[in-house]
């Protein structure tokens, strides 16, 4: 498995990498992630996203909700 992102064609002004906020501290941002084909453990992100995150969101979203089921204690 291979992934590829088509790259980010920003509106003037918009590009967050263009703004001056490298901040080494926070380490990468999700943008110059996403559009480096060099990172090696890409291709494994990429999967788990296609085949967990992607058919079922709602798994990760409700987590915070309640208790490690995104159920709440009641």
């Amino acid at each position: 498995m291979a992934s590829h992102s088509t790259p980010i064609r920003w509106w003037r002004g918009q590009d967050p990498l263009a703004h001056g906020r490298k901040n080494s501290e926070m380490g990468r941002s999700f943008f110059s992630w996403f559009t480096d084909h060099s990172f090696p453990a890409g291709d494994r992100i990429a999967e788990i996203i296609k085949e967990d995150l992607w058919p079922n969101p709602l798994q990760y979203y409700l987590m915070g909700e309640g208790g490690e089921n995104g159920e709440e204690d009641r």
